[in-house]
């Protein structure tokens, strides 16, 4: 649980350095935020990198953008018309470098929870004698943004004894670890929805 929560705020953490990115750009007049959903995603981490290295001519900036990105390039090439000012540059780059490093500090964090995961697992299979069961490719779900490195689907499946989480409509990793990690691996014990969501203090 202390391992979740503190990558939950980890991830907090980075989100408010992509806003001072953001902050950097615009007063530069730089509008990524406009053409681009995620700033973060491969296209504007490409187009951020190249502004931190240098990079000012707006057609050459489009250019780094994917082919999945709506806006055509006379749009992108507005956006990314602005006053290059060294010193909003500068937070620019030192903002960008410190969401990498809080999501550096992510990935560790992944590592050390799959580790301990994979430790209950086998000392369960020690205690009771039982390899517990594989979960099928078919179950798992596409990792989003701030998902879990682990396979989480896998590992809450053995922890929990066949239990599959990712059946769940709307259910991503990152819930699946929220689950495991604040509910703990006794997830029968709650015979119904109705009964999980007393327990939340969700019901009247």
């Amino acid at each position: 649980r202390q391992y979740a929560r503190h990558r939950q705020g980890l991830i907090e953490n980075g989100a408010d350095y992509i806003k001072k990115m953001q902050q950097a750009m615009r007063l530069m007049n730089i509008r990524l935020d406009a053409v681009i959903s995620d700033v973060t995603g491969e296209s504007g981490r490409a187009i951020v990198k190249a502004i931190i290295n240098g990079e000012s001519d707006p057609k050459v900036l489009a250019s780094f953008a994917s082919y999945r990105i709506r806006k055509s390039k006379e749009e992108l090439e507005k956006a990314l018309t602005g006053q290059w000012k060294a010193e909003y540059v500068f937070e620019l780059k030192q903002s960008y470098e410190l969401y990498e490093f809080f999501h550096a500090k992510v990935r560790e964090c992944d590592k050390a929870i799959a580790e301990l995961l994979e430790q209950k697992i086998e000392e369960n299979e020690k205690a009771d004698g039982e390899v517990r069961p594989e979960l099928t490719q078919n179950t798992r779900k596409k990792k989003g943004k701030n998902g879990p490195e682990m396979d989480i689907e896998k590992l809450s499946f053995q922890l929990l004894g066949g239990i599959d989480l990712a059946k769940i409509e709307g259910v991503s990793g990152q819930t699946i670890l929220s689950i495991i990690s604040e509910v703990g691996v006794n997830i029968a014990d709650f015979a119904t929805a109705k009964r999980f969501t007393s327990w939340l203090h969700l019901a009247p």
